[in-house]
Formats: structure tokens, sequence, C-alpha cells
């Protein structure tokens, strides 16, 4: 998972949410950090991708004929510096993996 925010004086560009693989369960929250190696500002949107690690010691579970998604609601950014939470919201449905979405500020 990667996540690129983008701000009022700038952006991260994007940065691995995951350490390596991961496995994701319907229903499960997932919390993860990283930080922005320069401050951007406010976060204006987030820019989030997610890549699909097929198993090479399970090919049937490779997906030949169909792209994996996931269902995201949303994403919360924590500003260290005023102790503030943002809420992005998803743009809806599935998110395929390898393609970009963008998320939005607002109250889900």
């Amino acid at each position: 998972m990667y996540v690129n925010m983008i701000g009022t004086s700038g952006q991260s560009g994007f940065l691995a949410a995951t350490d390596g693989s991961v496995s994701l369960n319907p229903g499960q929250t997932e919390i993860r950090l990283t930080a922005a190696e320069q401050p951007i500002g406010d976060v204006l949107r987030v820019e989030y991708k997610w890549e699909y690690d097929y198993d090479w010691y399970k090919p049937w579970d490779w997906p030949l004929f169909t792209t994996p998604k996931i269902l995201v609601d949303t994403i919360k950014i924590l500003d260290l510096e005023s102790q503030t939470t943002f809420t992005f919201c998803s743009p809806g449905g599935s998110l395929k993996a390898g393609n970009t979405y963008i998320f939005y500020p607002g109250s889900c």
C-alpha cells in the first residue's frame, strides 16, 4: 500500500504504508505509520494505490482472468505537530490493484 499526501506547500511522493506483503481480511481495520520527509503543510488530498503480491507457491490463487480489488472506506492522517486528525473519504467502490485513487477530505 502506498500513499501520496498532497498539501498546501508540497507533496510527500508515494510512501510505502506497509513493510512488504500483508494479508487483508474483510472488515479489518488497518493502522499504518508513514511520514513525509519534508513539511507539506495542511493535507488537501491523499492519493492511494496498492499492488497485488502473487504467492509464487500458490498458483491456483493467481487471478488470471480478474483484477484483485479491495474496499477502503477512509484514510485518516494525524498531523503530529498540531495533533489534529484529518479524514479522507474513498472515491467509492472497489479499488483495483495497480490503480491510483484520490481520497478527498470529508466526513465519510
